[in-house]
């Protein structure tokens, strides 16, 4: 499958977008490298997980109901509707207890947009029949999970762009090959500041690696954002009206490579980590592991490479830090 955009599809979405809107000329600029990823096959909901889906799980755990509930129960007419103000932990909360888990970017972005780059799930032009985005006022709101039967994507699923933004299992950081193109703050019109935990001030960054990665865009969020390749962030304790998620029911290679690590068996270990590297390269934990498991295969050069990509985006983790310097003294020791 093709996944991301070209330099120039990224810089055009981002010009047509700015005609319109104050956005952040970052948030299109890390859909940068377009690759291609060979997927295997995946099950994924259809639809997002919906209120009802969810008072089930709740009836069943004793979870907490979300905070726009009342009484435990929903608002009223909202049975089909999405469910929102869902965090990170909540949404893992319920995939486990169906079975399943959150998706990679990968696996969401083969659901959302099949296998031949479309820019939506439905083709490559936008159409407002397709999709509850971009709404304003009173308009700005949910809508049944099947209110858009013509917004399909190539396998069937629906609301992969609009209604809710949706969880992924990744966190907000370059994909593999990523350039910065150092763009001044304030391009687009729009000035975003974060500060980080140690109160460091960075003005439109390109990647926020402490946050997660959410698809798909919501009622309220513009078009151009809205397209199978856009992904932005949040944190993980985010609970919002515009968010929710869908799962995934496949087997995570992650955590397989995990397991024959702990098992002794390296050299399986070692193709199950690879299976992994190609749903989530941008994954912290799947890289950690990967990273660990080469190291023992005395595959230290891909280990190392590995190492300085997690580095890039957490230069402090000092576990990081020792690997890499394992790898470098060809140390295949545990």
């Amino acid at each position: 499958m093709i996944m991301g955009s070209t330099d120039d599809e990224a810089e055009s979405f981002f010009q047509a977008t700015a005609k319109v809107n104050l956005v952040d000329a970052n948030l299109f600029d890390r859909e940068t490298p377009q690759r291609t990823v060979m997927m295997p096959e995946i099950i994924i909901d259809k639809y997002p997980v919906t209120c009802h889906q969810y008072l089930e799980f709740c009836t069943a755990t004793r979870h907490q109901c979300p905070e726009n509930w009342r009484s435990g129960r929903y608002p009223d007419g909202q049975t089909n509707h999405p469910v929102t103000y869902v965090t990170m932990q909540d949404a893992l909360a319920y995939c486990k207890w169906v079975g399943g888990r959150l998706p990679y970017e990968s696996e969401w972005e083969k659901a959302a947009r099949g296998t031949d780059g479309r820019v939506y799930p439905w083709g490559n032009q936008f159409d407002p029949n397709c999709a509850n985005v971009d709404k304003h006022g009173a308009e700005a709101r949910t809508q049944s999970v099947d209110a858009y039967p013509d917004g399909a994507s190539p396998y069937g699923c629906m609301d992969v762009v609009g209604n809710v933004m949706e969880w992924t299992w990744d966190q907000n950081v370059p994909y593999p090959g990523f350039k910065d193109k150092h763009r001044k703050p304030g391009a687009g019109g729009m000035t975003v500041t974060i500060i980080s935990g140690g109160g460091q001030v960075t003005e439109n960054p390109v990647f926020v690696p402490t946050e997660s990665t959410v698809r798909g865009g919501s009622y309220q969020t513009v078009t151009g954002l809205c397209r199978c390749a856009s992904r932005l962030n949040t944190s993980q304790k985010m609970a919002a009206p515009w968010l929710g998620f869908r799962c995934v029911y496949s087997p995570d290679p992650a955590n397989a490579a995990r397991e024959m690590l702990e098992a002794g068996n390296i050299k399986a270990a070692v193709e199950r980590s690879r299976m992994a590297l190609i749903l989530s390269p941008t994954h912290p934990a799947v890289s950690f592991n990967a990273g660990v498991t080469f190291r023992y295969a005395k595959l230290f050069d891909e280990a190392a490479d590995i190492w300085q990509r997690l580095l890039a985006s957490w230069p402090d983790d000092a576990d990081a830090q020792a690997e890499l310097s394992r790898c470098r003294r060809k140390d295949s020791s545990r």
